[in-house]
């Protein structure tokens, strides 16, 4: 019969997916009064069919008045069945879970470990959880063992859908392992529920730089905002440091009427014993044999005044220790909260990137951490840089530049002003009577900044042996336009066209002749505005932290003159661009600071001489943003062009929890551009591990890969691409160093911040002794929703047609026994 009807309904042979049904059902059938009077006057209506034919064939036999009153009765019922729309109905069931936010803090302050010395009921708190020592763990593996416990978040789950967050400045989802689907036989649940979240505790680190407890709340409700809330998990130190207020995000969860609210402190509430090394000053920079003066400060909290041992050492870039330097004693504690310790003189006789740990060594009781060392990156130079600098002019920019580089102890410059008279002695530490002439002479520089060089004065024969040097031999060229020259310079046949085809973007000539010549000036300032790349980049990075460096940046002095640019080539890395928009390239506002790798060195152009205007503001800003530029040039030269396989990083210095951005240009064997769409380097970590990560081919550039590493601990990290061939770590690696979040400090658990979150939002603060079963109480927040979707039978052409075969044998019959 099933099959009848759905051939009847047009629904074919195919199964029903999971969860739906088919039902035969009226849809009109009348109710009520209505209902009564249709059943009574059908009634009515077959009773004087009855009695019609009862008179009318009174002649016939009792048979044949049966078979006319039951055709007619029967073409009566048809007609009565399409008006009360039989059809066959698929029914389909949806359940709509309702939802447990479980949020873990994975800030760096839930790494601490603590005491417990004085919290002798938190402690054994989480002895009932099965936890041994709790002094032995950080809080972040406190959290975890409590998230592990047999049958949690299966009772969570049984009722409503478990999503878990981790949050610090924002949420995001925690990781789970994948669970493989039962295909042995094995029932599915049919209560309509995905199976609890598997967390996979080893990707869950405390890396997060900050703590906004009300956004990442918001932002985790928001992600559920099409089902109900049935409860609230919160399991954190309470250590806020940013955001709104604990009162607002409770009153948000009363708002969206979550149900159940629990809070889980995790921590020890108690005043925490905790030495800190806080800062560490050195030089980044030194001569080989010069004394290298390192000093640190270390603060101690809760602790009485006491003697301790700081030590200095010299390890390499993955942190093994080479050499002991110096052990110095200090006192801290009590009144003196922070103690600075000055160590001796530090003499590094090898050139190269060296690499100083200074650690405390923590009181009897306190766990060695990752507070009590920092890593501290000199680079030691073999000789000063030498520095060639030609300008056409003696303009603001080349003046403020001569002035500083011959103040600067680690560079060692010679200038060349091309408009001076033949006898005019030029300036420099090193001075020079003629430019280079032969390749030799050339060679004796590291990099040369041209500044708005006359293309008119340059002898022709110059530019071609820079680009040899800078392409085979890794010289260094930073290439910086000006009002008087870069235009004439720009020009097809110019003496400078060899260097100004290495240069990273298109100059945009037509326009530049015209916004630029005798008698045109720039009356409006514009800000610098970094690009994503140039953010993190460090060329550009004046300061250490990425979002204050920006703001830097951008309250720096700006610029009138900008070169005007066509496009920046496929390889180009653009670090800052034109903030008027209306400025437009093909790929954006104009560049005003790019760079780029050129064979075996590299170019750095700045399309702007007015930095310079940072020089009577920023002083600082404005050395350190030559110095760097003129560092990252040098290493071309340092590297000397022959590697296939050349990296790059976005910055030196991260906080834990940010992304560093990893480059890669690699050439194959025949040093033509890698073509393959993945490739993989390593990254070698503080305590020996190691960890590989694939870059993806850039969608710019032939044979240039990237990709992006979120290191889990502080400390030196070296990144080393891997040969094709063999899989070895080669080529010349890169180093950053990891540090701490500023914003993150170690201390106790805040309990008063935490309870007053539970009171805010309603809820509770429980112990983690208490968590299994208050979980098994949460209520279900689950719905069910029915959907029907009919197929209509009295619709079909079968129907009619068994109408009229009815009506018509009746009008056979009754003209055969002259009825009619």
């Amino acid at each position: 019969m099933d099959q009848i009807l759905r051939w009847l309904a047009g629904m074919g042979d195919e199964p029903l997916p999971p969860g739906e049904s088919l039902r035969f059902e009226f849809l009109s059938i009348p109710s009520g009064g209505l209902g009564l009077l249709a059943l009574l006057g059908f009634l009515l209506l077959v009773g004087a069919i009855w009695w019609l034919y009862r008179r009318d064939a009174a002649r016939l036999p009792f048979g044949a008045r049966m078979a006319l009153a039951v055709l007619r009765i029967t073409a009566l019922l048809l007609i009565a069945g399409i008006l009360l729309e039989p059809s066959l109905v698929k029914v389909r069931k949806v359940v709509r879970p309702g939802e447990v936010l479980l949020l873990l803090d994975a800030s760096q302050s839930m790494s601490h470990k603590d005491s417990y010395q004085r919290s002798a009921e938190w402690s054994a708190g989480w002895k009932s959880i099965g936890v041994t020592d709790p002094q032995l763990l950080p809080r972040i593996e406190l959290a975890k063992k409590l998230l592990g416990q047999p049958g949690l978040t299966d009772a969570l789950a049984s009722k409503n859908r478990v999503r878990a967050w981790l949050f610090g400045g924002g949420p995001r989802q925690a990781p789970v392992k994948e669970v493989v689907s039962p295909t042995n036989g094995e029932q599915q649940p049919t209560h309509g529920l995905p199976p609890p979240p598997v967390l996979d505790f080893d990707k869950i680190d405390a890396t997060e730089g900050s703590t906004n407890l009300t956004a990442s709340l918001r932002q985790a409700l928001q992600a559920s905002r099409g089902a109900g809330v049935a409860g609230v998990i919160i399991i954190s130190d309470g250590r806020r440091n940013a955001g709104g207020s604990v009162e607002e995000a409770g009153a948000y969860l009363k708002r969206r009427k979550v149900k159940e609210v629990m809070v889980v402190g995790v921590g020890d509430p108690a005043e925490a014993w905790i030495t800190t090394l806080r800062e560490v000053h050195a030089a980044e920079r030194v001569f080989k044999g010069d004394p290298l003066k390192v000093s640190a400060i270390v603060s101690a909290e809760g602790y009485g005044a006491q003697t301790l041992v700081v030590v200095l050492d010299e390890v390499d870039e993955k942190g093994v220790k080479i050499r002991d330097l110096h052990r110095v004693q200090i006192e801290v504690g009590g009144d003196t909260a922070s103690a600075s310790v000055d160590f001796p003189p530090v003499l590094l006789a090898k050139e190269g990137d060296r690499f100083l740990r200074i650690e405390v060594e923590p009181p009897f009781g306190e766990t060695k951490e990752d507070r009590h060392a920092r890593t501290h990156k000199v680079e030691v130079l073999s000789q000063k840089l030498r520095l060639l600098v030609v300008a056409g002019s003696p303009s603001h920019e080349f003046r403020v530049l001569r002035n500083q580089m011959i103040r600067d102890k680690t560079i060692d410059v010679s200038c060349w002003l091309q408009s001076a008279d033949s006898d005019f002695p030029q300036d420099g530490n090193s001075t020079i009577k003629e430019l280079p002439k032969t390749p030799k002479e050339l060679d004796v520089f590291d990099v040369v900044v041209m500044v708005d060089a006359d293309p008119v004065l340059l002898d022709r024969a110059l530019p071609p042996m820079l680009r040899d040097a800078i392409t085979m031999r890794g010289l260094g060229l930073w290439f910086v336009m000006g009002e008087k020259f870069s235009v004439q310079a720009a020009r097809p046949g110019s003496s400078m066209t060899p260097l100004i085809e290495l240069l990273p973007v298109e100059i945009d000539l037509s326009l530049a002749e015209n916004l630029i010549g005798i008698g045109r000036y720039f009356k409006r300032e514009f800000h610098w505005e970094l690009t994503r790349e140039g953010k993190g980049h460090r060329v550009t990075g004046i300061l250490t932290d990425p979002t204050i460096n920006a703001t830097l940046w951008s309250k720096l002095p700006g610029y009138r003159f900008a070169i005007p640019v066509l496009r920046a080539k496929p390889a180009a890395t653009v670090l800052v661009r034109h903030a008027d928009k209306t400025k437009r390239s093909q790929d954006g506002s104009w560049p005003l600071i790019a760079l780029q790798f050129v064979g075996a060195g590299r170019v750095l152009w700045s399309g702007t001489d007015e930095v310079n205007r940072w020089r009577s503001v920023a002083p600082e800003a404005y050395n350190r943003l030559w110095v760097k530029g003129l560092r990252w040039l040098y290493e071309g030269k340092l590297a000397g062009g022959s590697s296939r396989y050349r990296l790059g990083a976005s910055t030196e210095k991260l906080t834990l929890g940010q992304e560093v951005d990893v480059f890669l240009r690699a050439l194959d064997q025949n040093f033509e551009a890698m073509v393959a769409p993945t490739t993989k380097v390593r990254l070698f970590g503080p305590g020996g591990q190691t960890e590989d990560l694939a870059l993806a081919k850039s969608e710019v550039g032939d044979g240039r890969y990237q990709g992006a590493f979120r290191p889990r601990t502080t400390g030196p990290w070296t990144v080393q691409a891997l040969s094709e061939e063999t899989g070895e770590a080669v080529g010349r690696p890169v180093l950053f160093a990891v540090v701490p979040s500023e914003l993150e400090s170690q201390g106790p658990m805040g309990l008063a911040e935490l309870t007053r979150l539970a009171e805010a939002a309603g809820g509770s603060m429980v112990s983690p002794i208490d968590l299994a079963q208050r979980a098994q109480e949460v209520r279900s927040a689950t719905t069910e929703e029915t959907f029907t979707l009919p197929f209509p039978l009295w619709d079909k052409w079968p129907t009619l047609l068994l109408i009229v075969l009815l009506l018509s044998v009746e009008w056979i019959l009754r003209k055969r026994f002259d009825l009619l």
